[in-house]
Formats: C-alpha cells, structure tokens, sequence
C-alpha cells in the first residue's frame, strides 16, 4: 500500500471522527439553547434569577411599576432579556447584573445576593 492510500484513508477517518463529535457536541451542548449553552455567563445569570426568591419590597415594585411590568411578568421578562455584562457589576458582594429586553428600550439592574435577588433600579434606554 502507498503513502497516498494511507494518507486519504486516514483522512477519511478523521473527517468521520470530526464529523461525529460534531453531532455529539451539538447534542449535549447546543440542542434546545437558542441563546447558547446553559454553561455561558448569560444563561447561567438568568438561571439564577429565575431559581432565585424575589424579594418584592417597595422600593423594588416601584421601580417594576416604572417600566410597567408586574412581578408575576418579570420571570417572563428575565428569559426573554439579554445580560449586559459590560454593565454589571458581577465581582462585588452581593453581585449586580444589568438587563436589557430584546428591543434594547428598558434595562433592569438586580442585585442577587445567595437565593434572593431584588430590582435596584429600572431605565428607559432609548
């Protein structure tokens, strides 16, 4: 057998190898996530707010009344926004994540602290 069989054999092989694990990654990682894996900083965030306990004082049901959204819609809202990690502030204790609905008009900025998270302030953007 000659190099050149070899060779386009093994490359056969490795295409094949390639295109398996391809189809397993997408699988396990990317299948049902329009937004990206459950591993990436966004998705984890709104996981966290999501599984959190909302902690409805004043100050936090005025700042929803603000943009007009209640607190039974805001688990709605949190999954369908996006995380603006340039905005947040995710090192200091208790972290604070700013977000941002789809058509980028209305920010939300939350201080998540162990399992409660409460809203600090609410913005029009545009």
């Amino acid at each position: 057998m000659s190099w050149k069989k070899g060779f386009g054999r093994r490359l056969k092989l490795y295409g094949i190898g390639l295109g398996l694990g391809s189809i397993l990654a997408w699988a396990l990682v990317w299948r049902n996530h329009t937004d990206g894996p459950a591993m990436w900083p966004s998705a984890k965030i709104r996981e966290s707010i999501r599984n959190g306990v909302f902690l409805a004082d004043s100050a936090s049901l005025t700042q929803l009344q603000q943009v007009g959204l209640k607190p039974e819609q805001l688990s709605a809202w949190v999954d369908s926004c996006n995380v603006q990690i340039s905005k947040s502030e995710p090192q200091r204790s208790p972290r604070i994540y700013f977000l941002e609905n789809q058509s980028g008009t209305v920010g939300i900025r939350v201080e998540i602290q162990d399992s409660t998270y409460r809203i600090l302030s609410t913005e029009f953007l545009n």
